[in-house]
């Protein structure tokens, strides 16, 4: 029950970082292990069925476009962003790659054949661009300081900055996301 967790299995990491779940498959950002691949079909029994190997694997977003592809997007610290296709999860491939001053989070927004990607790109501020399941391309950059964390809720962009806390944006419209406030955190 959720009042009282009990442990089934571990799977082995070295360094996880950040987490996805897409159906049956854990996908773990695994530091410069890069992206390890889990079944947890059976949650007692998880099985390592591949890896990809990245520089600095930091957090991982997935997002399937249609039923057929399937695609996560890592934050790979000063290494930029890397597209992976995970279509067929026992050979991930590496699509794209984007430079980036720190990349620390990724989130993505909408579904079909484009999304929105949002990067905290650390002291280069918040980055948005167009997503696609063969490449990722700059749509805008907001200045902030030093963005750190990036989450969805709805069309809620969440934005956590070291400098300036947490900014709430409103993206129904993702290409141009309308700042809705600021909460300082102390």
């Amino acid at each position: 029950t959720p009042t009282r967790p009990k442990q089934v299995a571990t799977a082995e990491s070295l360094d996880a970082q950040g987490l996805a779940i897409y159906g049956t498959l854990l996908l773990v950002a695994d530091g410069e292990n890069g992206l390890r691949i889990v079944d947890i079909d059976s949650p007692t029994k998880p099985e390592l069925i591949s890896t990809r190997k990245t520089s600095d694997a930091r957090r991982i977003s997935v997002w399937s476009p249609d039923e057929d592809t399937v695609v996560t997007f890592i934050a790979d610290g000063e290494f930029g962003v890397k597209l992976i296709d995970i279509t067929n999860p026992f050979e991930p491939t590496r699509r794209a790659t984007v430079d980036t001053v720190e990349a620390f989070e990724t989130a993505v927004y909408g579904s079909g054949a484009t999304a929105t990607l949002f990067l905290a790109d650390g002291t280069g501020g918040l980055k948005i661009f167009d997503a696609r399941t063969t490449g990722i391309s700059l749509i805008d950059t907001i200045d902030l300081p030093d963005v750190r964390t990036v989450t969805m809720s709805d069309d809620l962009l969440i934005v956590g900055d070291d400098s300036t806390g947490v900014i709430l944006f409103d993206v129904i419209d993702p290409r141009q996301p309308r700042e809705l406030s600021r909460i300082a955190i102390q």
